[in-house]
């Protein structure tokens, strides 16, 4: 039976998938956990995730570069979209990475501070969005053709300093792959 909880509801687990929800259970990580950091390490793109006007979180897919020894997430943005707007009113902002197999995540979390606009293609935010770049695509075939874009297409930098992680290093308990058939009412086991 259902039992109602501050309007939520809690359905009891059926016994038959006890073994499936044991074998799909993750070790969480401890914030500040090392595999975390890693993982920020090894990953090429995340969502950054800002904070709308009314509340509501912004998305984006971007591309970065990790500062291992800072602790530092670094992104390219353009000043009129709508996550640097957000970023100017706000600074909180979280960092979202995903393991390529999607069982390893981690959300870094902090305040983000964005560099002034590039105005000359060898200033020094220039120089950090070849920082950038580097970090997430590796070289680049014309890097003077790079900073007059970046230059024109008015970019800057947002650093993410890492203030606190949290997320699931992806190891799953029982060490097994899912073998086997779906057990009663129809679930495959690792679905939602």
């Amino acid at each position: 039976m259902p039992e109602h909880l501050g309007g939520r509801v809690r359905v009891p687990l059926d016994s038959d998938l006890l073994p499936y929800a044991r074998r799909m259970t993750e070790r969480s990580a401890k914030p500040g956990d090392e595999a975390l950091f890693q993982l920020l390490g090894q990953q090429r793109i995340g969502t950054l995730v800002t904070l709308k006007r009314d509340g509501r979180p912004q998305m984006s897919n971007v591309g970065y570069a990790y500062d291992p020894e800072a602790r530092l997430i670094r992104l390219m943005v353009t000043y009129n979209r709508a996550k640097t707007r957000n970023l100017r009113r706000d600074p909180r902002a979280s960092f979202l990475v995903t393991s390529p197999n999607g069982y390893a995540y981690m959300i870094a979390e902090g305040e983000a501070e964005l560099t002034p606009i590039t105005t000359d293609p060898h200033d020094a935010v220039a120089d950090e969005l070849v920082v950038v770049f580097r970090g997430f695509q590796g070289d680049h075939p014309d890097w003077e053709g790079f900073r007059n874009a970046m230059v024109a297409e008015r970019r800057l930098v947002v650093r993410l300093p890492v203030d606190r992680v949290y997320g699931a290093a992806g190891r799953r308990l029982s060490g097994s792959p899912r073998t086997g058939s779906a057990p009663a009412g129809g679930l495959t086991p690792g679905t939602a």
